[in-house]
């Protein structure tokens, strides 16, 4: 009984003395001592000089070597350095520091084996929050009895590897390295496995306003959940939906029937079942993946927007009713037109028809004209051909009547006994040989000179002598 008495009495007395000693103390006593020489370097002066009651995560050794081994770490300024330690650090009240919950089996509460808490980062470089704002971590209690998690940035998560340690104005949590410095949300999405959603941010438009607005939670879909059948402009407002406005809202916050304002100006309600979150009908895969300006949490598939969808299939019906209706009067317009073109066509073939008609009748009386005229003609020709006597007078009247005689404009081509100039246009044979004879005997015909000349009409050459026939 006494041996039990005086090994509680000196517990008591080792952490009342561990109560008194600085945080420096401690932190080398109980073998943090990298992470003791990097406050001491000039990162945790805010620490180190804080009049508040703070749970500090540290860093072991070997989680502390890690970071020091990044390529990064060399080219870190010292208010980078400064930014690492403020986010190890939380404000607490004396007696209230968060510890271990015990993880509900089956509640109605998401984040009930949860916890976010605000550091001291309050760094513009890491934190757009509204006003009274810093940083936030969340430590999640893992179940049957395991150290919890803490996320930070980039989805990052470390573990807790030992029990709190007091110290004079604190308590010390012993994780397995740094925490993850909040970046914007276009660094985080890639780490969170949604590279797609990210690209369809960046193609239209709205990763800018995403990465500077102040206080968003963002549901990041899973690079598997982005349909490829859809266009950039539809998936643009879904992706509004995803978007909650006001504040960051943890898994801890999540509770079920709970509802939240989104970019979009629509709603989005919070469904617990068990273990499982559903925001909007999409399932958490993944959450409290810590942002700039609030958090990103990974959900299996694009909202429901049964609204949206609706809306949209009733415009382009409406449009496609609008414009087959436009094409169907142009149709008509041109239809008419048409009509109206092939009327006046109509009209103008009628008109030509009967142009063609009298033409036709004014031709064939011209024929018949023509033909009674060529018959008179005829006869005449042939009476006087009878009475030719030798030497035959000049045949004047077959050629005047040939010469004035002015046929009617297109007639058909009248027979070939029509004129008597048309037998007659034949060249006459030559003269008897024996004729040429004679002459060349008794009289030597002079030499040409030019030309011989040449017959001026077929008239003329006509008139040959009745004599060589």
């Amino acid at each position: 009984m006494a041996g039990k008495f005086f090994a509680l009495l000196t517990l008591f007395i080792v952490g009342s003395l561990a109560q008194s000693q600085s945080l420096l103390a401690v932190l080398r006593r109980e073998g943090f001592t990298e992470y003791a020489a990097f406050l001491e370097g000039g990162a945790g002066v805010k620490i180190l000089n804080s009049p508040t009651h703070l749970l500090i995560y540290a860093p072991t050794n070997a989680g502390f070597l890690r970071y020091k081994q990044s390529p990064n770490v060399a080219r870190r300024a010292i208010s980078e350095e400064q930014a690492e330690a403020d986010y190890q650090s939380v404000p607490t009240n004396p007696g209230d520091v968060p510890k271990r919950k015990r993880t509900a089996v089956c509640s109605d509460v998401a984040g009930s084996g949860a916890t976010d808490l605000m550091t001291l980062l309050d760094n513009p470089n890491f934190v757009n929050l509204p006003p009274n704002n810093n940083a936030s971590i969340v430590q999640k209690n893992m179940p049957k009895g395991a150290l919890p998690v803490v996320h930070s940035g980039l989805g990052d998560v470390i573990k807790v590897t030992g029990l709190d340690i007091p110290y004079d104005k604190g308590v010390i949590r012993p994780v397995s390295g740094l925490f993850t410095l909040p970046r914007l949300l276009s660094k985080t999405l890639p780490f969170i496995g949604a590279d797609k959603t990210l690209n369809i941010l960046k193609r239209t438009g709205l990763i800018d306003d995403l990465d500077n607005r102040t206080g968003i939670t963002f549901l990041a879909p899973d690079s598997s959940a982005i349909p490829s059948d859809l266009p950039d402009s539809v998936l643009a407002e879904i992706l509004k939906r995803h978007v909650i406005v006001g504040l960051p809202v943890f898994t801890s916050d999540l509770k079920h029937g709970a509802t939240y304002k989104t970019l979009a100006g629509t709603t989005v309600t919070v469904t617990v079942q068990c273990a499982e979150i559903f925001i909007g009908g999409a399932r958490v895969l993944a959450g409290d993946a810590i942002i700039k300006n609030g958090v990103a949490h990974t959900v299996d598939k694009l909202l429901e927007t049964p609204i949206f969808f609706t809306t949209t299939e009733v415009k382009t019906e409406v449009k496609t009713v609008t414009e087959t209706a436009t094409k169907t009067d142009i149709h008509t317009a041109e239809v008419t037109k048409t009509a109206i073109h092939t009327t006046e066509k109509t009209q103008t073939t009628t008109h030509t028809e009967e142009i063609v008609k009298t033409t036709t009748q004014t031709a064939e009386t011209t024929k018949v004209h023509t033909t009674e005229k060529t018959k008179t003609q005829t006869e005449t020709h042939v009476e006087t051909t009878t009475h030719i006597q030798h030497p035959p007078p000049k045949p004047s009247t077959p050629c005047t009547t040939s010469t004035t005689y002015v046929p009617p404009p297109p007639p058909p081509p009248p027979p070939k006994t029509s004129t008597p100039c048309t037998t007659t246009t034949t060249q006459p044979p030559p003269p008897p040989p024996t004729q040429y004879t004679t002459l060349q005997t008794s009289h030597k015909p002079p030499k040409p000179h030019g030309p011989p000349p040449e017959v001026s009409t077929p008239c003329t050459t006509s008139t040959t002598k009745p004599g060589y026939y």
